[in-house]
């Protein structure tokens, strides 16, 4: 009875606490092929009742590189996009 009662406590604990509010916080740079680098805005995501692991799913930080050709010249652009969960 008791390891019944244990395990249960448990369980409710374990379902009550994972799923709660989480923040993840976002930041973009981009650099171009000059040296020419523009940050824009954090752009801040809430999130309710999400699990950690869930959140930690969809708070990903990214890095791409792109390269066009612009009235007859090429540049190449870097991008970061750097997330922080909390």
């Amino acid at each position: 009875m008791r390891k019944t009662l244990l395990m249960a406590a448990i369980a409710c604990l374990a379902i009550t606490s994972c799923k709660k509010a989480r923040t993840c916080t976002c930041t973009t740079a981009a650099t171009d092929s000059n040296g020419t680098a523009v940050t824009g805005s954090p752009v801040v995501i809430q999130y309710k009742k999400i699990s950690k692991k869930d959140a930690k799913n969809n708070c990903i930080s990214v890095t791409s590189t792109n390269t066009g050709t612009y009235g007859g010249s090429t540049s190449t652009y870097k991008t970061d996009k750097n997330c922080t969960l909390s």
